[in-house]
């Protein structure tokens, strides 16, 4: 769960809660700093096969730990999110990729992180001799037809 502001990190008074330009935020009242609270960047890659059967990996740390996946994660700063997208897949699965295209941008309310901007590309692995299968540390591929049974996600829609 994401954690409530106490005190100002600039002067150390405490912080309250104020309607300010419509909305709820935390502010100040010391140096009249208003925190405005943005999305996290979050990149997914999209990796399907010739079979339509697509790749998923196992989280291997909380929240969610165990769960299966899309490579997914949060962009670095000064990172592109295509590059992050990218960076995801090769660090969850060892698969090397370039992106094809975007397929999605969402906003959604997470409860651990709290709200997530999650841009979502398709990726190609390059050449044919790539095989998401035997690559650490435990991908796997999936019938794309699992995709449409989910009945629940780690995010939770506005």
């Amino acid at each position: 769960m994401k954690r409530q502001r106490i005190y100002c990190p600039h002067c150390a008074e405490p912080v309250i809660r104020r309607r300010i330009e419509g909305k709820v935020r935390d502010m100040c009242m010391k140096c009249a700093t208003v925190f405005y609270e943005n999305p996290l960047p979050v990149a997914c890659a999209i990796v399907v096969n010739e079979r339509r059967e697509v790749l998923l990996v196992q989280r291997d740390k909380d929240p969610y730990k165990g769960m299966w996946c899309l490579p997914i994660g949060f962009a670095e700063s000064g990172e592109e999110v295509k590059d992050a997208a990218l960076r995801e897949l090769r660090e969850e699965s060892g698969i090397k990729g370039r992106i094809v295209r975007l397929i999605d941008v969402d906003t959604v309310d997470n409860d651990f992180y709290g709200s997530l901007a999650i841009v979502t590309y398709e990726v190609r692995p390059p050449g044919e001799g790539s095989n998401p299968a035997t690559t650490p540390p435990t991908p796997g591929m999936f019938p794309s037809s699992i995709c449409h049974s989910w009945h629940g996600r780690p995010t939770r829609r506005r």
